[in-house]
């Protein structure tokens, strides 16, 4: 442990090089001049890190069918397509896209409306709604947690051991895949067959 008693700076009645802070002691003068300082500054990143970019994927999430119902105003998504305008396809043909897109579901009950980005790509065209297909991708994609990412890289940690070290990328993405996802039930027959069909130099005879 370090020794030293802990005090606190000497003040004048000009400060201009370190913090002039008033105190009563070494302990409420440092958390008047780091700590709350800190705080603070760890809130704004908090904010501006994730509370605006769920006001972002609030407005996005708009774009569900189920949902625009309660959405009359293409305005509400000009936030939204000028926030990604650099990965959009096309962003100049939004403003009319949005339109088509809510007339298109207009006249559509609410039981026939899809309630998830995952339902309603497979029932729209890419080449009428290009812009529209790309937020809904984006949004079926983006991940809420960092749980899958983690989970990958501790798959990879052990698979690729040294003994492993010369492991393809391609069949290192299949171990991988298939020990992430141990729970999804194969066709042992179709893998064989597909493996099989596969060039190589000796015959596959079963």
């Amino acid at each position: 442990m370090l020794e030293g008693i802990i005090e606190v700076p000497r003040t004048v009645g000009r400060q201009t090089a370190r913090n002039n802070i008033p105190s009563d002691s070494p302990e409420q003068y440092y958390k008047r001049s780091i700590f709350l300082p800190f705080l603070d500054h760890f809130i704004c990143q908090l904010q501006d890190r994730f509370t605006n970019h769920h006001h972002v994927m609030a407005k996005l999430q708009s774009l569900i069918p189920n949902f625009l119902k309660n959405t009359t105003d293409i305005k509400d998504f000009q936030e939204v397509a000028l926030f990604y305008k650099d990965i959009l396809p096309n962003y100049e043909t939004f403003d009319a896209e949005i339109k088509i897109w809510l007339a298109k579901w207009k006249n559509v009950s609410d039981r026939d409306r899809p309630t998830t980005s995952l339902t309603t790509l497979p029932a729209m065209p890419y080449d009428f709604f290009p812009n529209i297909h790309s937020f809904l991708a984006i949004m079926a994609t983006l991940p809420v947690t960092i749980a899958t990412a983690e989970r990958s890289f501790s798959t990879l940690r052990r698979l690729k051991t040294y003994l492993r070290n010369n492991m393809g990328e391609t069949r290192l993405t299949g171990l991988a895949l298939l020990n992430i996802y141990r729970n999804v039930d194969l066709n042992v027959e179709e893998i064989i067959d597909r493996f099989a069909m596969l060039p190589r130099k000796w015959d596959f005879i079963l």
